[in-house]
């Protein structure tokens, strides 16, 4: 599957989930992947539960549900190969103006490997 073209036009509910080390896990909504170069695709993160998960169990999941009849979508497996906070890449990424304040301005900028892409439905690979 070409993930640029698909995040291009596509609209919907997305949910990345996480694990700490001891396997505590998290899911949080979050918006469509950025898609880089050799097929990894990135997500500005605040410093929170997500984030935090990803220092020190690098897997994730993401879950994308396309809006509209029916169930359709993918699911990605992801593995975290980098991250920065600085400014300027996190600001040549973000979507939305941040207007909290303090420790909710804090963002990273997180590049991921796509291990395996998949259907939302059904063992078919997307």
């Amino acid at each position: 599957m070409d993930l640029q073209t698909y995040f291009e036009g596509a609209q919907g509910l997305a949910v990345l989930s996480t694990a700490n080390g001891d396997g505590d896990v998290n899911s949080a909504v979050y918006s469509r992947p950025h898609v880089l170069e050799e097929g990894k695709v990135a997500f500005v993160m605040n410093d929170k539960r997500s984030f935090k998960n990803l220092q020190t169990n690098p897997k994730a999941s993401f879950l994308f549900v396309e809006a509209g009849e029916g169930y359709k979508g993918v699911r990605l497996y992801l593995k975290m190969v980098a991250s920065t906070d600085e400014k300027d890449v996190v600001d040549k990424y973000r979507r939305h103006h941040c207007t909290g304040k303090g420790s909710d301005c804090v963002k990273y900028f997180v590049s991921f490997e796509v291990v395996e892409s998949r259907q939302l439905l059904g063992d078919g690979e997307a």
